[in-house]
Protein backbone atom coordinates (compact mmCIF):
# COMPACT_ATOMS: atom_id res chain seq x y z
CA UNK A 1 0.00 0.00 0.00
CA UNK A 2 2.57 2.33 0.55
CA UNK A 3 4.47 1.33 -2.45
CA UNK A 4 1.30 1.99 -4.21
CA UNK A 5 1.51 5.76 -2.55
CA UNK A 6 4.92 6.18 -3.32
CA UNK A 7 4.31 5.06 -6.76
CA UNK A 8 1.06 7.16 -7.34
CA UNK A 9 3.13 10.73 -5.87
CA UNK A 10 6.42 9.98 -7.97
CA UNK A 11 3.65 9.71 -11.19
CA UNK A 12 2.46 12.31 -9.78
CA UNK A 13 5.26 14.79 -9.60
CA UNK A 14 6.82 13.29 -12.90
CA UNK A 15 2.81 14.86 -14.72
CA UNK A 16 3.46 17.76 -13.22
CA UNK A 17 7.50 17.96 -14.24
CA UNK A 18 6.42 17.29 -17.63
CA UNK A 19 3.37 20.21 -17.67
CA UNK A 20 5.89 23.02 -16.23
CA UNK A 21 8.37 21.65 -19.32
CA UNK A 22 5.62 22.29 -21.50
CA UNK A 23 4.57 25.24 -20.02
CA UNK A 24 7.65 26.81 -20.50
CA UNK A 25 8.51 25.91 -24.38
CA UNK A 26 5.00 27.13 -25.11
CA UNK A 27 5.76 30.08 -22.95
CA UNK A 28 9.07 30.26 -24.48
CA UNK A 29 7.75 29.91 -28.17
CA UNK A 30 4.77 32.62 -27.66
CA UNK A 31 7.82 34.73 -26.63
CA UNK A 32 9.52 33.50 -29.93
CA UNK A 33 6.52 34.41 -32.02
CA UNK A 34 6.25 37.45 -30.35
CA UNK A 35 9.84 38.54 -30.37
CA UNK A 36 9.58 37.66 -34.22
CA UNK A 37 5.89 39.42 -34.63
CA UNK A 38 8.29 42.14 -32.70
CA UNK A 39 11.57 42.11 -34.87
CA UNK A 40 9.56 42.43 -38.13
CA UNK A 41 7.65 45.32 -36.33
CA UNK A 42 10.77 47.14 -35.62
CA UNK A 43 12.41 46.53 -38.85
CA UNK A 44 8.94 47.81 -40.47
CA UNK A 45 9.24 51.03 -37.68
CA UNK A 46 13.07 51.59 -38.84
CA UNK A 47 12.26 51.52 -43.08
CA UNK A 48 10.13 54.09 -42.32
CA UNK A 49 11.91 56.04 -40.07
CA UNK A 50 15.30 55.84 -42.21
CA UNK A 51 12.71 56.71 -45.64
CA UNK A 52 11.08 59.66 -43.81
CA UNK A 53 15.18 60.74 -42.81
CA UNK A 54 15.94 60.44 -46.13
CA UNK A 55 13.30 62.52 -47.13
CA UNK A 56 13.83 64.95 -44.38
CA UNK A 57 17.86 64.85 -45.04
CA UNK A 58 17.07 65.74 -49.24
CA UNK A 59 14.54 68.39 -48.49
CA UNK A 60 17.03 70.08 -45.60
CA UNK A 61 19.80 69.84 -48.76
CA UNK A 62 17.34 71.22 -50.99
CA UNK A 63 16.43 74.05 -48.91
CA UNK A 64 20.07 75.11 -47.93
CA UNK A 65 20.89 74.38 -51.65
CA UNK A 66 18.54 76.89 -52.32
CA UNK A 67 19.58 79.65 -49.88
CA UNK A 68 23.21 79.17 -51.03
CA UNK A 69 22.30 79.79 -54.57
CA UNK A 70 20.56 82.56 -53.07
CA UNK A 71 23.40 83.77 -51.24
CA UNK A 72 25.94 83.46 -54.00
CA UNK A 73 23.93 85.11 -56.20
CA UNK A 74 23.52 88.19 -54.09
CA UNK A 75 26.71 88.13 -53.14
CA UNK A 76 27.64 87.92 -56.59
CA UNK A 77 25.31 90.69 -57.42
CA UNK A 78 26.94 92.39 -54.42
CA UNK A 79 30.69 91.94 -56.10
CA UNK A 80 29.71 92.69 -59.02
CA UNK A 81 27.96 96.11 -58.00
CA UNK A 82 31.33 96.69 -55.71
CA UNK A 83 33.50 95.78 -58.84
CA UNK A 84 31.52 98.12 -60.85
CA UNK A 85 31.56 100.86 -58.59
CA UNK A 86 35.06 100.31 -58.08
CA UNK A 87 36.07 100.47 -61.45
CA UNK A 88 34.09 103.24 -61.78
CA UNK A 89 36.05 104.96 -58.85
CA UNK A 90 39.50 103.81 -60.47
CA UNK A 91 38.93 105.32 -63.57
CA UNK A 92 38.05 108.66 -62.16
CA UNK A 93 41.02 108.11 -59.20
CA UNK A 94 43.25 107.04 -63.09
CA UNK A 95 41.94 110.79 -64.19
CA UNK A 96 42.74 112.24 -61.30
CA UNK A 97 45.70 110.98 -61.40
CA UNK A 98 46.99 111.61 -64.63
CA UNK A 99 46.03 115.45 -64.17
CA UNK A 100 48.06 115.62 -61.13
CA UNK A 101 51.42 114.34 -63.19
CA UNK A 102 50.19 117.20 -66.15
CA UNK A 103 52.27 120.45 -65.06
CA UNK A 104 50.25 123.45 -64.72
CA UNK A 105 50.30 127.22 -66.10
CA UNK A 106 51.05 129.24 -63.06
CA UNK A 107 47.76 131.35 -61.57
CA UNK A 108 47.66 134.60 -62.35
CA UNK A 109 45.70 137.97 -62.06
CA UNK A 110 46.53 140.11 -65.24
CA UNK A 111 44.66 142.22 -67.44
CA UNK A 112 43.37 141.98 -70.91
CA UNK A 113 44.42 144.75 -73.67
CA UNK A 114 41.34 146.48 -73.12
CA UNK A 115 41.76 147.52 -70.09
CA UNK A 116 39.31 144.43 -68.59
CA UNK A 117 40.27 142.37 -65.26
CA UNK A 118 41.71 138.81 -65.75
CA UNK A 119 41.96 135.82 -63.93
CA UNK A 120 43.29 132.31 -64.81
CA UNK A 121 41.18 129.91 -63.09
CA UNK A 122 37.84 132.30 -64.66
CA UNK A 123 39.83 132.57 -68.06
CA UNK A 124 40.37 128.78 -68.28
CA UNK A 125 37.53 127.62 -66.35
CA UNK A 126 35.45 129.43 -68.97
CA UNK A 127 36.72 126.28 -71.46
CA UNK A 128 36.73 122.93 -71.74
CA UNK A 129 40.60 123.78 -73.56
CA UNK A 130 42.32 127.04 -74.04
CA UNK A 131 45.24 127.62 -76.37
CA UNK A 132 47.59 129.96 -75.53
CA UNK A 133 49.52 131.49 -78.10
CA UNK A 134 53.23 133.79 -77.64
CA UNK A 135 54.43 135.96 -79.49
CA UNK A 136 55.85 139.33 -79.66
CA UNK A 137 55.31 142.21 -81.57
CA UNK A 138 58.41 142.55 -84.36
CA UNK A 139 58.29 138.65 -84.70
CA UNK A 140 57.29 138.28 -88.78
CA UNK A 141 56.34 134.54 -87.86
CA UNK A 142 53.80 135.65 -84.97
CA UNK A 143 52.23 138.28 -87.13
CA UNK A 144 52.27 135.83 -89.88
CA UNK A 145 49.82 133.76 -88.23
CA UNK A 146 47.43 136.32 -86.26
CA UNK A 147 44.97 135.53 -89.03
CA UNK A 148 44.96 132.45 -89.06
CA UNK A 149 44.68 132.14 -85.31
CA UNK A 150 41.55 134.38 -85.26
CA UNK A 151 40.50 131.84 -87.99
CA UNK A 152 41.08 129.07 -85.43
CA UNK A 153 39.32 130.55 -82.11
CA UNK A 154 36.28 130.62 -84.35
CA UNK A 155 36.60 126.70 -85.12
CA UNK A 156 37.52 126.10 -81.35
CA UNK A 157 34.22 127.97 -80.11
CA UNK A 158 32.53 125.76 -81.72
CA UNK A 159 34.07 122.73 -79.61
CA UNK A 160 33.76 124.73 -76.56
CA UNK A 161 37.68 125.96 -76.51
CA UNK A 162 38.98 129.13 -76.73
CA UNK A 163 42.38 130.83 -77.91
CA UNK A 164 44.22 133.60 -75.95
CA UNK A 165 47.34 135.65 -77.16
CA UNK A 166 49.73 136.41 -74.50
CA UNK A 167 52.40 139.22 -75.79
CA UNK A 168 55.80 139.16 -74.15
CA UNK A 169 56.46 143.19 -74.89
CA UNK A 170 53.10 144.06 -72.93
CA UNK A 171 54.20 141.66 -69.72
CA UNK A 172 54.11 144.50 -66.86
CA UNK A 173 51.72 146.59 -68.40
CA UNK A 174 53.98 148.61 -70.50
CA UNK A 175 51.33 151.07 -72.29
CA UNK A 176 53.66 151.45 -75.16
CA UNK A 177 53.99 147.65 -75.99
CA UNK A 178 50.35 147.38 -75.17
CA UNK A 179 49.32 150.32 -77.76
CA UNK A 180 51.62 148.18 -80.08
CA UNK A 181 49.70 144.81 -79.78
CA UNK A 182 46.73 146.58 -80.32
CA UNK A 183 47.98 147.79 -83.64
CA UNK A 184 49.11 145.00 -84.97
CA UNK A 185 46.25 143.18 -83.98
CA UNK A 186 43.82 145.07 -85.38
CA UNK A 187 45.61 145.40 -89.05
CA UNK A 188 45.79 141.45 -88.94
CA UNK A 189 41.66 141.32 -87.92
CA UNK A 190 42.28 139.33 -85.12
CA UNK A 191 39.73 140.09 -82.14
CA UNK A 192 40.83 137.01 -80.13
CA UNK A 193 41.34 138.31 -76.65
CA UNK A 194 45.06 138.81 -75.28
CA UNK A 195 46.23 139.30 -71.83
CA UNK A 196 49.07 140.19 -69.70
CA UNK A 197 50.50 139.86 -66.02
CA UNK A 198 52.88 141.08 -63.58
CA UNK A 199 56.17 140.09 -65.48
CA UNK A 200 57.38 139.02 -61.80
CA UNK A 201 54.61 137.06 -60.86
CA UNK A 202 55.10 132.87 -61.49
CA UNK A 203 53.16 133.42 -64.65
CA UNK A 204 55.84 136.09 -65.54
CA UNK A 205 58.48 133.79 -65.41
CA UNK A 206 56.87 131.01 -67.08
CA UNK A 207 56.42 133.22 -69.90
CA UNK A 208 60.11 134.30 -69.84
CA UNK A 209 61.29 130.47 -70.08
CA UNK A 210 59.57 130.51 -73.60
CA UNK A 211 62.97 130.19 -75.83
CA UNK A 212 61.32 130.40 -79.20
CA UNK A 213 58.24 132.43 -80.66
CA UNK A 214 55.29 131.59 -81.82
CA UNK A 215 54.94 128.98 -78.92
CA UNK A 216 51.45 128.05 -78.24
CA UNK A 217 50.19 125.94 -75.38
CA UNK A 218 47.03 123.84 -74.83
CA UNK A 219 45.58 124.19 -71.32
CA UNK A 220 42.67 122.02 -69.98
CA UNK A 221 39.77 123.40 -67.98
CA UNK A 222 41.34 123.67 -64.57
CA UNK A 223 44.71 124.89 -65.85
CA UNK A 224 46.61 121.87 -66.50
CA UNK A 225 48.77 122.01 -69.47
CA UNK A 226 47.68 118.71 -72.34
CA UNK A 227 50.67 117.77 -74.15
CA UNK A 228 53.76 119.73 -74.76
CA UNK A 229 54.35 123.05 -76.02
CA UNK A 230 54.28 123.61 -79.99
CA UNK A 231 57.02 125.85 -81.20
CA UNK A 232 56.65 127.26 -84.45
CA UNK A 233 53.81 129.16 -86.32
CA UNK A 234 50.97 127.22 -86.66
CA UNK A 235 50.62 128.13 -90.65
CA UNK A 236 52.69 124.88 -91.10
CA UNK A 237 50.51 121.78 -91.56
CA UNK A 238 52.38 120.01 -88.69
CA UNK A 239 52.05 122.33 -86.21
CA UNK A 240 48.60 123.10 -86.45
CA UNK A 241 47.39 119.41 -86.88
CA UNK A 242 49.55 119.08 -83.76
CA UNK A 243 47.69 121.32 -82.07
CA UNK A 244 44.56 120.37 -83.26
CA UNK A 245 45.32 116.55 -81.67
CA UNK A 246 45.95 117.75 -78.34
CA UNK A 247 43.09 120.23 -78.43
CA UNK A 248 41.00 117.27 -79.13
CA UNK A 249 42.54 114.86 -76.30
CA UNK A 250 42.14 118.12 -74.32
CA UNK A 251 37.67 118.19 -75.08
CA UNK A 252 37.27 114.23 -74.89
CA UNK A 253 39.28 114.72 -71.13
CA UNK A 254 36.81 117.64 -70.29
CA UNK A 255 34.01 115.87 -71.55
CA UNK A 256 34.07 112.15 -69.88
CA UNK A 257 35.51 114.48 -66.36
CA UNK A 258 32.42 116.39 -66.44
CA UNK A 259 30.06 113.42 -67.42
Amino acid sequence: MMMRRMTALLMAALLMLSLASCGTMNSKKGMGDKGSAGSMEPAMTDKQDMDGKDAMMDKDMDGKDAMMDKDMGGKDAMMDKDMGGEDAMMDKEGMDSAEGDMMHFPAFEGMDLEGNAVKSDELFGGSAATVVNFWFTTCGPCVGELSELDALNRELSEKGAALIGINAFTLGGDKTAIADAKDVLAKKGATYRNVYFDADSEAGMFASDVYAFPTTYVVDRNGAIVGGPIVGALTEQKQMDALQELVDQAVAMDAKHMG
